[in-house]
């Protein structure tokens, strides 16, 4: 066997580390972003629903706003 020294060993330690963290974080970014675009498309379809007059608006920020005309039809 060949004799490794313990700074190389570390060296290398460090590097697979750091590129693990890198994917890691990769997948992390990439699951919030397809998260945020899930919720933001859901919020559009509730004000459509809303709109149509399916439900109160109050139900979808938890704040009264003023009716569309839409909402009575």
């Amino acid at each position: 066997m060949y004799p490794v020294s313990f700074d190389l060993l570390v060296d290398i330690f460090y590097s697979l580390a750091r590129v693990l963290a890198a994917f890691t974080m990769a997948v992390v970014r990439f699951g919030f972003a397809t998260t945020w675009h899930s919720l933001q498309a859901m919020k559009i379809a509730a004000l459509m629903v809303i709109d149509a007059g399916g439900l109160p608006r109050e139900l979808c920020d938890g704040r009264p706003q003023p009716r569309s005309s839409t909402a009575y039809r």
